[in-house]
């Protein structure tokens, strides 16, 4: 079942008064588009992909969630599924390979995980917080199979828990590929050319940068379009995962008023980076 509400607080409300009476219910929130070259946490991100690998795989009974972040564009279907994997004691893996998978996942390698979204390497140990756990988890290898799996606690780093399996999705919504840069910076190239201001161009530069060292882009979400080709939002996944579902909307008028002044919000940060140059009508759609 998909609950759409009016706002943020009704959203989280609900969810809690159906999780009080044995709904195994779920708060799909909205994400901020990041459209400048800023560091933002991807924390919302984690918890919305979690949200939809739980519709993909039968994982919840109810799903709340306001229009506006139900429409918003995401990580297609497939990309998700394809993109996320499993860890299970006694599975043979090469740390070196899964560490290069984690980087391509927009996962941050550190020397100790404190936050989610990190990992670590460290001999044949393996330390990841993949965001959809409450606390990191660490993966024994012996030579090239997964010995132990456990929990532990980030401050103390000490193992307080033992466990079978792990599952491992993106750390961000957002996964630029081979093809998807292809495509970004073919855009870029093509707006360098056009554009005349310099502070435009500067930021078009930085950019450009970005990709060719094949560091993460953090304005990536103006090329959203570029990077999924597939328009593919919340209601792309019940569509996908159920023959049938049921949508409750609570207050029309107020679920439509409040996607409309979101479209409208979306719309004043848009236009001022297309008249500027640092984006194109067909990024923009």
């Amino acid at each position: 079942v998909l609950v759409l509400v009016e706002g943020e607080s009704e959203r989280e409300g609900l969810a809690t008064r159906l999780a009080d009476i044995g709904i195994r219910a779920k708060q799909y929130k909205k994400r901020d588009l990041v459209f400048h070259n800023i560091r933002a946490s991807h924390d919302v991100d984690r918890e919305r992909l979690s949200v939809l690998l739980k519709v993909m795989r039968g994982g919840c009974d109810a799903v709340v969630s306001t229009l506006s972040a139900a429409l918003s564009y995401t990580m297609p279907c497939e990309r998700l599924e394809a993109l996320s994997l499993s860890i299970s004691v006694g599975d043979e893996f090469s740390l070196s390979e899964l560490e290069e998978k984690l980087a391509s996942l927009s996962f941050a390698r550190v020397e100790a995980v404190e936050a989610p979204g990190q990992f670590a390497v460290r001999g044949g140990i393996l330390d990841i917080w993949t965001g959809a756990e409450a606390e990191p988890v660490r993966v024994e290898v012996f030579g090239d199979e997964v010995d132990r799996i456990s929990v532990f606690d980030a401050e103390s780093q000490r193992s307080v828990g033992e466990g079978e399996s792990l599952s491992v999705m993106p750390a961000a919504e957002v996964i630029i590929d081979k093809e998807a840069k292809a495509r970004v910076k073919k855009e870029i190239s093509s707006l360098l050319f056009s554009v005349t201001d310099e502070i435009s161009k500067e930021k078009l530069m930085r950019e450009l940068s970005y990709l060719e060292a094949g560091l993460t882009l953090p304005s990536r979400d103006k090329y959203l379009s570029l990077i999924y080709k597939e328009k593919e939002n919340l209601l792309s996944y019940f569509t996908a995962a159920f023959s049938r579902s049921v949508v409750f909307t609570m207050g029309t008028n107020e679920i439509r008023e409040e996607a409309t002044k979101k479209s409208e919000l979306l719309l004043s940060a848009v236009e001022p980076l297309a008249e500027a140059g640092l984006l194109s009508k067909s990024s923009a759609a």
